[in-house]
């Protein structure tokens, strides 16, 4: 059956707003966890819960009566407290900040200095996974994101090509995420202690160029 009652921290952010928005469109009962109270554009529809992220007291009280939960909170060091206060509340599924790198199928990348901390929040959670049941999400590099900040296309100059521009990368628009993160709470079986992996497009630069040159 469906999780639909979820809590998400880090609503505000880069990746948070697209998380909200597919959720709140599918029908999900959506809490905002947040410290500050401020959820300026995101849709009326929520309930918003001002918390103290220290404060596993704080964070349990807000996580009472949710099924799911999920973190957009980029500090990995955040993540294990997340888990053991969604774990008091009796949350069933925890998604964590993981977004990002494979680090569920490639050894090459868990190795990777830059991905410990995601590593060790995986790691924790296999440890409680009898607890709690969890979803790692894969994605590729954030499209639209990085459009935006103009390293694959430079809508507003000169695009920069790196090496010679013919390498395919893996890329994932924002909403495609929000997308994959309710397929995961409407089958919760099939996703459970799990990886899943979300790609918009296989793109080089030089065909993200031509695209954009059209447009």
């Amino acid at each position: 059956m469906a999780y639909k009652k979820v809590a998400i921290a880090g609503a505000t952010g880069n990746l948070g707003p697209s998380i909200v928005n597919e959720l709140v469109n599918q029908g999900f009962e959506v809490t905002v966890l947040t410290s500050s109270g401020k959820t300026s554009g995101l849709p009326s529809a929520i309930k918003v819960i001002k918390v103290d992220f220290s404060s596993q007291e704080s964070l349990v009280s807000a996580l009472k009566g949710q099924e799911a939960f999920i973190s957009a909170i980029p500090k990995h060091e955040e993540q294990p407290a997340l888990i053991d206060a969604a774990i008091a509340a009796g949350v069933q599924r925890f998604v964590p900040s993981e977004f990002g790198s494979n680090i569920v199928g490639n050894e090459k990348v868990r190795a990777l200095p830059v991905f410990a901390g995601k590593v060790k929040t995986q790691q924790y959670l296999r440890e409680k996974q009898d607890q709690i049941s969890y979803t790692i999400i894969t994605t590729g590099l954030f499209l639209d994101w990085g459009i935006g900040l103009g390293w694959l296309v430079n809508l507003k100059g000169k695009t920069q090509i790196n090496d010679n521009g013919d390498s395919a990368h893996s890329f994932t628009l924002l909403s495609d995420i929000g997308k994959a993160v309710a397929g995961i709470l409407n089958h919760p079986e099939e996703t459970k202690n799990r990886g899943v992996y979300v790609q918009t497009a296989a793109l080089s630069q030089n065909q993200a160029l031509k695209i954009a040159q059209k447009v």
